[in-house]
C-alpha cells in the first residue's frame, strides 16, 4: 500500500506534468487524451503492490504508443517512484522502453533487504528459498536490471562495493536474520559465493 509520503510526491509529479501540458493555456481534445494517459501512468508507476503485469497486459497499444512520445516525462516519474518506494511497473517500463537513466534506484532497490515471502507454490521443492517468485519486488527488479544490462553484464554494471558484499555475506550467513534467505538468494543470483573465502 502507497505511504502518504508516496501518494504526495504522485500528486505533486502529476501537477507538475499538467502545468506543463496548459502553459499554453489551450487545451484540446488531443491534450485532454495525453494528460489522462500520463495520469493513468502515474496511478501505476507510483503504485507499490507488485502484482502488476508487463506493459502489454497493463496498457492498450495505442497508449503504449503514445507514452514513447513521452519517455523523459515517463522516466524521470519512475526515477521519482523508485526513490520514494516500490515501482515494479515503473522497473518493467524501463525495460519496455530501454530507458537507462534509473539505474541508481533500480540498484537501489534491489539492494535493499528484503524478506521470505514463503509462497506455497514452491513448498517442498529443493532449496525453496532460491525461487525467484518468493522475492517479489526483488526478482522484478532484477530482471529489469539483467535486461537492461546484459545479463552477462549484470554482475559488472552493479558494481558491488566491498561493503555491499560482505553485509550479503554476513545475512546469508546468519540464520537469525530476517534477510537470511533474501541474502542468499541474491547471492545466488549474482553467482557470488556466500563464504568469502
Amino acid at each position: 500500500m502507497a505511504t502518504l509520503a508516496t501518494k504526495r510526491r504522485g500528486l505533486c509529479n502529476l501537477f507538475l506534468v499538467f502545468t506543463a501540458c496548459y502553459a499554453g493555456g489551450v487545451t484540446s481534445a488531443e491534450q485532454v487524451y495525453y494528460d489522462g494517459l500520463m495520469a493513468k501512468a502515474a496511478g501505476r508507476i507510483y503504485n507499490t503492490d507488485f502484482v502488476w503485469e508487463n506493459p502489454e497486459r497493463e496498457f492498450f497499444e495505442d497508449e503504449l504508443a503514445h507514452l514513447a512520445a513521452r519517455t523523459d516525462a515517463l522516466e524521470a516519474m519512475i526515477c521519482d517512484a523508485l526513490t520514494v518506494g516500490h515501482s515494479v511497473l515503473g522497473a518493467e517500463l524501463l525495460v519496455y522502453y530501454k530507458l537507462d537513466g534509473c539505474i541508481e534506484p533500480l540498484r537501489a532497490r534491489l539492494l535493499e533487504p528484503g524478506r521470505f515471502y514463503g509462497w506455497e507454490g514452491t513448498a517442498g521443492l529443493p532449496n525453496n528459498h532460491l525461487h525467484d517468485n518468493q522475492y517479489p519486488y526483488h526478482h522484478r527488479y532484477f530482471g529489469a536490471l539483467e535486461a537492461l544490462f546484459d545479463p552477462r553484464k549484470l554482475r559488472e554494471g552493479l558494481a558491488l562495493s566491498q561493503n555491499e558484499t560482505r553485509e550479503l555475506r554476513m545475512m546469508a550467513a546468519d540464520p537469525s536474520s530476517e534477510h537470511y534467505e533474501w541474502a542468499q538468494w541474491l547471492l545466488y543470483r549474482l553467482n557470488i559465493s556466500v563464504d568469502q573465502n
